[in-house]
């Protein structure tokens, strides 16, 4: 059950199509990039407080998406302490060690769970008014549609397009933060925004001056 609950947590969270999020690796999970070790000084001073606080609190990780596209996964800390847990008892619960994904089926099996039968079964033991709204391809749309109320400058919209894993104009140039970084200290604040039902406190404001701390 923590497996159901934590990959359905991820999907929600960051609104990334639920197969995508499945394929978490317990590889890819431990060569996570540690934001503290990797940035430079003059990349932490250019963030304002909040966004260096997001850098500390959240984790990135790098998967499989379509077209063998490697797309981000932001984890919070809560889910970061829950898969470290559901890592460590894969054996007790029977899972093959030639397995490489941490949302592993049971017994000899090399697969991954799926994401969006779980993500329905979740939604349908929460006892939701109406549970079929809940799948990852509408929350992508959600995402997309309630963040026009931002106003989002251009880099910005091709940072949030990169994490929903939508396509990107060509030749952009914002690859002056790094990846990772950007992923940590500006999506999160946009998806934090969503996750916690605050869209409308922050219309018409772009993601430098979303504060969530602020409230």
């Amino acid at each position: 059950m923590l497996a159901y609950c934590l990959l359905a947590r991820i999907i929600l969270f960051n609104k990334r199509r639920s197969g995508e999020a499945a394929r978490l690796t317990i590889d890819s999970y431990n060569s996570r990039p540690q934001w503290s070790e990797q940035s430079t000084t003059e990349l932490k001073n250019s963030l304002t407080p909040f966004e260096v606080k997001l850098a500390e609190r959240l984790a990135v990780v790098e998967i499989p998406g379509k077209r063998a596209k490697k797309v981000p996964v932001l984890l919070t800390d809560e889910v970061r302490v829950a898969l470290d847990l559901l890592i460590s008892k894969r054996t007790d619960c029977g899972i093959s060690g030639n397995n490489p994904y941490i949302f592993a089926c049971s017994k000899n099996s090399t697969q991954s769970l799926r994401g969006h039968a779980y993500l329905s079964k979740m939604c349908k033991l929460a006892d939701l008014r109406n549970p079929e709204l809940i799948t990852a391809t509408k929350l992508r749309k959600y995402v997309a549609t309630v963040c026009q109320v931002f106003d989002l400058t251009e880099t910005e919209s091709d940072w949030l397009a990169r994490h929903l894993g939508h396509d990107i104009r060509v030749h952009r140039e914002f690859y002056r933060l790094h990846e990772s970084t950007v992923e940590l200290t500006k999506v999160s604040k946009l998806l934090m925004a969503v996750d916690e039902g605050k869209v409308s406190t922050f219309a018409g404001k772009s993601l430098a001056d979303i504060d969530i701390d602020g409230k």
